[in-house]
């Protein structure tokens, strides 16, 4: 009986060339895709996009100073950012104000927004 063993992707580095990012694999693979597949990752400086650290073992990867993970196994199969743009709009304000953006405080925000809407 033959068996086939899948092994699952792991990053263990990421190079940036230009408009690309590159992913190295553990199994040797080298990944590359565009950096605008990933807006985010656009709009970082060099420092904010050599700031990644590994998720799951290195089965994904996430800027903290950006607030992006991204799952190797998208990258592999050519899977851009499902971002929304009002989502990516929203980020984007609160960056060019310098402030923290977090999940959290969007969720806060829009109830904030909604409980005045009510209000009023």
């Amino acid at each position: 009986m033959t068996s086939l063993i899948s092994k699952r992707p792991v990053v263990v580095g990421i190079e940036r060339e230009g408009e690309l990012l590159t992913f190295s694999l553990e199994d040797r693979r080298h990944v590359t895709m565009p950096l605008s597949w990933y807006p985010r990752l656009c709009d970082a400086t060099d420092e904010e996009l050599s700031n990644w650290r590994l998720l799951g073992g290195g089965e994904g990867v996430n800027w903290p100073d950006l607030d992006e993970d991204i799952n190797v196994q998208d990258v592999i199969n050519g899977l851009p950012s499902a971002e929304s743009a009002r989502s990516l709009g929203r980020w984007l304000l609160a960056r060019r104000n310098n402030r923290q953006v977090t999940l959290g405080a969007i969720r806060r925000h829009e109830e904030s927004v909604k409980r005045h809407r009510r209000v009023d």
